[in-house]
């Protein structure tokens, strides 16, 4: 089973540099977010930002952690 999150999200004056920023950031989401989950439940139960190196923002790599702690994390494989 494959567990997708799907975001609309809309764009005010979208130009090449923004839309190069936000595709970078997606794929540094999705990128963190399948790292985290190749650990154990166990240990990403104990997950917090200083233990997790990223390029994003604090709040995006907040986000991220929070997600995969939860429930989408358990159903994911």
């Amino acid at each position: 089973m494959q567990v997708t999150k799907t975001l609309k999200l809309k764009f005010h004056n979208l130009n090449v540099v923004k839309a190069e920023l936000f595709a970078e950031t997606t794929k540094a989401c999705t990128d963190l977010a399948n790292e985290l989950l190749k650990l154990p439940i166990k240990e990403r139960k104990k997950l917090t930002t200083a233990q997790v190196i990223t390029s994003l923002k604090s709040a995006l790599g907040n986000q991220v952690i929070h997600q995969v702690k939860r429930k989408a994390g358990k159903r994911s494989k």
